[in-house]
């Protein structure tokens, strides 16, 4: 009998203040928290898993001006190889930018990931991401971006002692409207000084989006981790600080956010 694994949901909400910047910025940027800097511990997780192994999320994102829940699924086609599917529903609501509110279908993003390793290996546990983006939201509803976007990407994991320490580096060709954009990320994961029950994640998380749209921001992510204080349910809370935020109007708006995971699991 093949072995699912199977999260029942993973809600990951974040708060922060309306801001001037354009509807495709802020739905870049959440995208790529969702994509690179919130799920790559669920993508070890599954990667880690024999084949057939599934996983479902569900993730709810508040920024102001709109919402946006997204749903990935993922499946290992064999030990090395998994798809994903990441489906966002974007709602809208009436602001200066959008005489009426809208809700939606957001650009659909189809994935194939690579792994190999492990993570007490030489050289850890290891996943390459190829990604399309799709153009399946209505722009002139303010719902996507309208166009397709390519990202490769690169996780790598590796336990050293009683931390384990993670990477990113990602990639993503936009339109030349839009510009490329720059993912970076390093953390590191340990037991908690508090308590044996929590583990904490310290994330430096850097994006940059190169001309026309020029946009820099470097934010720590902290998370605390428990699958011992609510039985089945483990949960995650987190804080995210911008560090620094500036656009091509002006030096951002550095506001703070908190987020929170919760996941199940079925064998």
């Amino acid at each position: 009998m093949k072995k699912y694994i199977l999260p029942l949901f993973l809600t990951s909400t974040i708060v922060s203040a309306t801001t001037e910047y354009t509807e495709n910025i802020n739905i870049i940027y959440d995208q790529n928290i969702v994509n690179e800097f919130m799920n790559h511990e669920l993508k070890f997780n599954l990667a880690n898993k024999r084949r057939g192994a599934l996983a479902s999320q569900s993730q709810y994102i508040y920024n102001g001006d709109y919402t946006l829940v997204n749903l990935p699924f993922a499946y290992n086609i064999s030990r090395k190889i998994g798809v994903e599917i990441n489906t966002p529903i974007i709602s809208i609501g009436k602001s200066k930018y959008h005489e009426k509110a809208e809700i939606g279908l957001g650009d659909i993003s189809l994935g194939v990931n690579y792994n190999f390793g492990k993570y007490s290996s030489q050289y850890g546990s290891n996943i390459t991401t190829f990604r399309l983006k799709t153009t399946t939201a209505k722009e002139e509803k303010g719902l996507g971006t309208g166009l397709e976007a390519y990202t490769i990407s690169h996780n790598f994991a590796k336990d050293i002692k009683n931390i384990r320490m993670y990477a990113l580096l990602a990639y993503t060709i936009n339109d030349d409207s839009i510009g490329d954009t720059l993912n970076l990320m390093v953390a590191g994961k340990r037991e908690c000084f508090l308590s044996d029950k929590i583990t904490t994640t310290a994330k430096l998380a850097y994006t940059t989006i190169k001309k026309p749209m020029k946009y820099d921001r470097l934010d720590l992510m902290v998370e605390f981790y428990s699958n011992k204080l609510i039985a089945q349910m483990p949960l995650t809370l987190g804080f995210r600080v911008p560090l620094i935020e500036t656009t091509w109007k002006d030096n951002g708006s550095k506001t703070f956010s908190i987020y929170l995971n919760m996941d199940g699991f079925f064998n």
